[in-house]
């Protein structure tokens, strides 16, 4: 019953950083119950796996859109990956960019 405990709490707390890092319409990890800090310590564990699928959905889509519309169409392809990563991720990399630029001037 042990092993079946800990994937639960990790299913939990890879739901927690997909939901907080994209998104996705994914299920509510707390279902009714309190969330506690080690759910969110488990869960910023996972924010770089959540990152790399990320990134490869958006690598998979621009080599096939520059498959489909050729390499002359890159700008194209380059405008639509960008317009999908911001609007999946919420613009949540544009926001830390432009809280640092903030920061300094």
């Amino acid at each position: 019953m042990r092993g079946l405990a800990a994937l639960v709490l990790w299913w939990r707390a890879a739901l927690i950083a997909a939901r907080f890092l994209t998104r996705a319409p994914l299920p509510d990890p707390a279902q009714g119950r309190e969330l506690y800090a080690a759910d969110h310590g488990r869960a910023a564990l996972l924010y770089p796996l959540v990152g790399l699928l990320v990134g490869g959905l958006l690598g998979g889509l621009a080599g096939g859109l520059n498959a489909w519309l050729g390499a002359t169409a890159a700008p194209l392809t380059a405008t639509l990956v960008l317009g999908v990563w911001i609007w999946g991720t919420g613009a949540l990399h544009l926001d830390g960019l432009a809280d640092c630029a903030d920061a300094w001037v």
